[in-house]
Protein backbone atom coordinates (compact mmCIF):
# COMPACT_ATOMS: atom_id res chain seq x y z
CA UNK A 1 0.00 0.00 0.00
CA UNK A 2 1.29 3.46 -0.89
CA UNK A 3 0.58 6.89 0.52
CA UNK A 4 0.33 10.37 -1.03
CA UNK A 5 0.81 13.32 1.33
CA UNK A 6 -0.59 16.60 -0.02
CA UNK A 7 0.64 19.80 1.68
CA UNK A 8 -0.79 23.29 1.34
CA UNK A 9 1.77 26.09 1.16
CA UNK A 10 2.43 28.26 4.19
CA UNK A 11 0.73 31.61 4.68
CA UNK A 12 1.21 33.79 1.61
CA UNK A 13 1.16 37.59 1.36
CA UNK A 14 -2.58 38.25 1.66
CA UNK A 15 -3.54 41.85 0.92
CA UNK A 16 -0.18 42.65 -0.68
CA UNK A 17 0.44 43.49 -4.37
CA UNK A 18 2.37 40.20 -4.76
CA UNK A 19 0.40 37.42 -3.06
CA UNK A 20 2.66 34.67 -4.42
CA UNK A 21 5.32 34.68 -1.73
CA UNK A 22 5.38 33.41 1.81
CA UNK A 23 5.06 35.64 4.83
CA UNK A 24 7.47 35.15 7.70
CA UNK A 25 4.78 33.13 9.44
CA UNK A 26 4.30 31.04 6.30
CA UNK A 27 7.99 30.11 6.30
CA UNK A 28 7.75 29.20 9.99
CA UNK A 29 4.70 27.01 9.42
CA UNK A 30 6.54 24.99 6.78
CA UNK A 31 9.69 24.73 8.88
CA UNK A 32 7.59 23.32 11.70
CA UNK A 33 6.07 20.78 9.34
CA UNK A 34 9.52 19.67 8.17
CA UNK A 35 10.64 19.20 11.78
CA UNK A 36 7.41 17.31 12.53
CA UNK A 37 8.06 14.84 9.71
CA UNK A 38 11.69 14.40 10.75
CA UNK A 39 10.81 13.87 14.40
CA UNK A 40 8.47 11.03 13.49
CA UNK A 41 10.88 9.30 11.17
CA UNK A 42 8.85 9.90 8.03
CA UNK A 43 10.58 9.31 4.71
CA UNK A 44 9.55 10.31 1.22
CA UNK A 45 10.43 8.43 -1.94
CA UNK A 46 9.40 11.22 -4.26
CA UNK A 47 8.58 14.93 -3.91
CA UNK A 48 6.49 16.90 -6.42
CA UNK A 49 5.87 20.64 -6.20
CA UNK A 50 3.33 22.94 -7.83
CA UNK A 51 4.57 25.73 -10.14
CA UNK A 52 4.01 28.79 -7.94
CA UNK A 53 6.72 30.59 -5.99
CA UNK A 54 4.84 30.02 -2.73
CA UNK A 55 4.84 26.28 -3.47
CA UNK A 56 8.60 26.22 -3.93
CA UNK A 57 9.29 28.46 -0.93
CA UNK A 58 7.16 26.12 1.18
CA UNK A 59 9.03 23.10 -0.11
CA UNK A 60 12.42 24.68 0.50
CA UNK A 61 11.58 25.69 4.09
CA UNK A 62 10.18 22.25 4.83
CA UNK A 63 13.11 20.38 3.29
CA UNK A 64 15.73 22.52 5.06
CA UNK A 65 14.06 22.02 8.44
CA UNK A 66 13.67 18.28 7.78
CA UNK A 67 17.39 17.93 7.02
CA UNK A 68 18.45 20.13 9.94
CA UNK A 69 16.37 18.04 12.34
CA UNK A 70 18.00 14.80 11.26
CA UNK A 71 15.44 13.68 8.72
CA UNK A 72 15.22 10.08 7.71
CA UNK A 73 18.37 8.02 8.24
CA UNK A 74 17.35 5.68 5.43
CA UNK A 75 17.12 8.22 2.61
CA UNK A 76 17.93 11.81 1.76
CA UNK A 77 15.19 14.26 0.85
CA UNK A 78 14.47 13.46 -2.83
CA UNK A 79 15.18 16.04 -5.51
CA UNK A 80 11.82 17.74 -6.12
CA UNK A 81 10.09 17.70 -9.50
CA UNK A 82 7.67 20.41 -10.60
CA UNK A 83 4.15 19.37 -11.59
CA UNK A 84 2.18 22.16 -13.32
CA UNK A 85 -1.03 20.16 -12.80
CA UNK A 86 -0.78 21.03 -9.09
CA UNK A 87 -1.31 24.74 -9.73
CA UNK A 88 -4.13 26.53 -7.89
CA UNK A 89 -7.33 27.54 -9.67
CA UNK A 90 -7.35 31.09 -11.03
CA UNK A 91 -9.08 32.80 -8.12
CA UNK A 92 -7.70 36.30 -8.65
CA UNK A 93 -8.49 36.20 -12.37
CA UNK A 94 -12.03 35.06 -11.59
CA UNK A 95 -12.42 37.88 -9.06
CA UNK A 96 -11.08 40.45 -11.54
CA UNK A 97 -13.65 39.37 -14.15
CA UNK A 98 -16.71 38.86 -11.96
CA UNK A 99 -16.09 41.49 -9.25
CA UNK A 100 -13.69 44.09 -10.70
CA UNK A 101 -14.01 46.30 -7.61
CA UNK A 102 -12.91 43.56 -5.23
CA UNK A 103 -9.47 45.01 -4.59
CA UNK A 104 -11.02 48.13 -3.01
CA UNK A 105 -12.26 46.07 -0.05
CA UNK A 106 -9.15 43.91 0.25
CA UNK A 107 -7.58 44.74 3.63
CA UNK A 108 -6.33 42.89 6.69
CA UNK A 109 -8.86 44.18 9.20
CA UNK A 110 -11.26 41.63 10.63
CA UNK A 111 -14.23 43.35 9.01
CA UNK A 112 -12.37 43.75 5.73
CA UNK A 113 -11.49 40.07 5.61
CA UNK A 114 -15.08 39.09 6.45
CA UNK A 115 -16.52 41.27 3.68
CA UNK A 116 -13.94 40.16 1.16
CA UNK A 117 -14.38 36.44 1.74
CA UNK A 118 -18.16 36.76 1.57
CA UNK A 119 -17.78 38.37 -1.87
CA UNK A 120 -15.13 35.76 -2.76
CA UNK A 121 -17.42 32.82 -1.96
CA UNK A 122 -20.33 34.33 -3.85
CA UNK A 123 -18.11 34.98 -6.88
CA UNK A 124 -16.55 31.52 -6.90
CA UNK A 125 -20.01 29.96 -6.91
CA UNK A 126 -20.94 32.03 -9.97
CA UNK A 127 -17.82 30.85 -11.76
CA UNK A 128 -18.46 27.23 -10.77
CA UNK A 129 -21.99 27.45 -12.22
CA UNK A 130 -20.52 28.57 -15.54
CA UNK A 131 -21.96 32.07 -15.47
CA UNK A 132 -20.37 34.87 -17.47
CA UNK A 133 -19.19 38.16 -15.93
CA UNK A 134 -21.20 41.28 -16.64
CA UNK A 135 -18.73 42.52 -19.26
CA UNK A 136 -18.74 39.32 -21.31
CA UNK A 137 -17.32 35.80 -21.23
CA UNK A 138 -14.03 35.15 -19.45
CA UNK A 139 -12.69 32.87 -22.15
CA UNK A 140 -9.10 32.90 -20.86
CA UNK A 141 -10.00 31.48 -17.43
CA UNK A 142 -9.77 27.77 -16.83
CA UNK A 143 -13.14 26.31 -15.86
CA UNK A 144 -13.71 24.61 -12.52
CA UNK A 145 -14.31 21.33 -14.33
CA UNK A 146 -10.99 21.56 -16.13
CA UNK A 147 -9.24 22.44 -12.87
CA UNK A 148 -10.67 19.34 -11.17
CA UNK A 149 -9.71 17.15 -14.12
CA UNK A 150 -6.18 18.55 -14.08
CA UNK A 151 -5.67 17.75 -10.40
CA UNK A 152 -7.27 14.33 -10.83
CA UNK A 153 -4.78 13.58 -13.60
CA UNK A 154 -1.91 14.44 -11.26
CA UNK A 155 -3.31 12.24 -8.50
CA UNK A 156 -3.82 9.41 -10.98
CA UNK A 157 -0.19 9.62 -12.16
CA UNK A 158 1.04 9.52 -8.58
CA UNK A 159 -1.38 6.71 -7.84
CA UNK A 160 -0.13 4.67 -10.79
CA UNK A 161 3.49 5.09 -9.75
CA UNK A 162 2.69 3.76 -6.26
CA UNK A 163 0.51 0.92 -7.49
CA UNK A 164 2.90 -0.53 -10.06
CA UNK A 165 4.87 -2.59 -7.56
CA UNK A 166 7.98 -0.40 -7.52
CA UNK A 167 10.07 0.69 -4.56
CA UNK A 168 8.18 3.92 -3.91
CA UNK A 169 5.88 3.89 -0.90
CA UNK A 170 5.29 7.55 0.01
CA UNK A 171 5.02 10.63 -2.24
CA UNK A 172 4.91 14.21 -0.94
CA UNK A 173 3.09 16.84 -3.03
CA UNK A 174 3.36 20.56 -2.17
CA UNK A 175 0.58 22.68 -3.64
CA UNK A 176 -2.37 24.92 -2.65
CA UNK A 177 -5.71 24.56 -0.91
CA UNK A 178 -7.68 24.10 -4.12
CA UNK A 179 -5.73 21.06 -5.34
CA UNK A 180 -5.84 19.57 -1.84
CA UNK A 181 -9.64 19.88 -1.85
CA UNK A 182 -9.80 18.54 -5.42
CA UNK A 183 -7.76 15.50 -4.34
CA UNK A 184 -10.22 14.96 -1.49
CA UNK A 185 -13.14 15.31 -3.91
CA UNK A 186 -11.48 12.79 -6.21
CA UNK A 187 -11.04 10.30 -3.37
CA UNK A 188 -14.53 10.77 -1.90
CA UNK A 189 -16.55 11.35 -5.07
CA UNK A 190 -17.73 14.80 -3.93
CA UNK A 191 -19.72 17.03 -6.24
CA UNK A 192 -18.31 20.31 -7.53
CA UNK A 193 -19.79 22.61 -4.89
CA UNK A 194 -18.80 20.42 -1.94
CA UNK A 195 -15.29 20.13 -3.34
CA UNK A 196 -14.98 23.89 -3.77
CA UNK A 197 -16.30 24.51 -0.26
CA UNK A 198 -13.61 22.20 1.10
CA UNK A 199 -10.98 24.40 -0.54
CA UNK A 200 -12.12 27.39 1.55
CA UNK A 201 -11.34 25.66 4.85
CA UNK A 202 -7.82 24.40 4.13
CA UNK A 203 -5.25 25.84 6.55
CA UNK A 204 -1.81 27.08 5.60
CA UNK A 205 0.88 24.47 6.07
CA UNK A 206 -1.68 21.70 6.61
CA UNK A 207 -1.48 18.24 5.07
CA UNK A 208 -3.85 15.53 3.91
CA UNK A 209 -3.09 11.83 3.48
CA UNK A 210 -4.37 9.46 0.80
CA UNK A 211 -3.88 5.71 0.70
CA UNK A 212 -3.31 3.88 -2.58
CA UNK A 213 -3.64 0.16 -3.24
CA UNK A 214 -4.12 -1.66 -6.52
CA UNK A 215 -4.26 -5.45 -6.45
CA UNK A 216 -6.37 -8.19 -8.00
CA UNK A 217 -8.68 -7.83 -5.01
CA UNK A 218 -9.05 -4.04 -4.79
CA UNK A 219 -8.35 -0.72 -6.47
CA UNK A 220 -8.19 1.82 -3.69
CA UNK A 221 -7.64 5.60 -3.49
CA UNK A 222 -8.99 6.72 -0.13
CA UNK A 223 -8.53 9.68 2.19
CA UNK A 224 -6.92 8.95 5.55
CA UNK A 225 -6.81 12.53 6.89
CA UNK A 226 -7.69 16.05 5.70
CA UNK A 227 -6.34 19.50 6.62
CA UNK A 228 -4.22 18.18 9.51
CA UNK A 229 -2.13 20.65 11.54
CA UNK A 230 -0.67 18.63 14.47
CA UNK A 231 2.65 20.48 14.06
CA UNK A 232 1.12 23.92 14.67
CA UNK A 233 -0.05 25.59 17.87
CA UNK A 234 -3.62 26.91 17.51
CA UNK A 235 -2.45 30.54 17.32
CA UNK A 236 -0.23 29.68 14.33
CA UNK A 237 -3.04 28.21 12.21
CA UNK A 238 -4.08 30.56 9.38
CA UNK A 239 -6.20 30.19 6.28
CA UNK A 240 -5.33 32.92 3.77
Amino acid sequence: MGRIIVVRHGQASYGQPDYDRLSDLGVRQCEMLGRYYAGRGWRFDRVVVGPRRRHWQSHDAMAAAFRAAGGSTTSVWPDPVEDPALDEYQAFEVMDHFAPGHRQILDNSEEGRRRYFLLYRQTMRRWLRGESPDDGPATNIESWGKFRARVASSMERLRESLANGGAERTILAVTSGGPMAAAAGYALGLDDLKTMEQSWMVSNGSFSEFLVSRTAEEDRFSMLSFNATPHLDPDLVTGA
